[in-house]
């Protein structure tokens, strides 16, 4: 539910989707660039349609848990951490 509300918050034109032009209100309304809002766009976009429907929202929410919980993982171990430091699970080498 929290996922869908932020979704239809940034979703300006209540179309389904959110535009560059979505992003970039939201970017600015948060003290991000449009650049920022763009590599958003980039980021979310899995079907690379130039969109980010609630299904590739979705599959973004789900990865960027993965990071959280990889990062999270290593930081209660004693092994460092921190955002956006993690190495995908299963991934980073044999």
């Amino acid at each position: 539910v929290a996922l869908r509300a932020l979704f239809l918050l940034v979703d300006r034109g209540d179309r389904g989707a959110l535009s560059l032009e979505d992003l970039a209100a939201w970017a600015a309304a948060s003290g991000l660039s449009r650049n920022e809002a763009s590599f958003c766009l980039d980021a979310m976009d899995a079907d690379a349609d130039g969109v980010v429907g609630f299904d590739d929202y979705l599959v973004f929410a789900a990865k960027a848990k993965d990071f959280y919980l990889a990062d999270e993982f290593r930081r209660v171990r004693g092994g460092g951490g921190g955002p956006y430091s993690s190495v995908p699970p299963g991934g980073g080498g044999s």
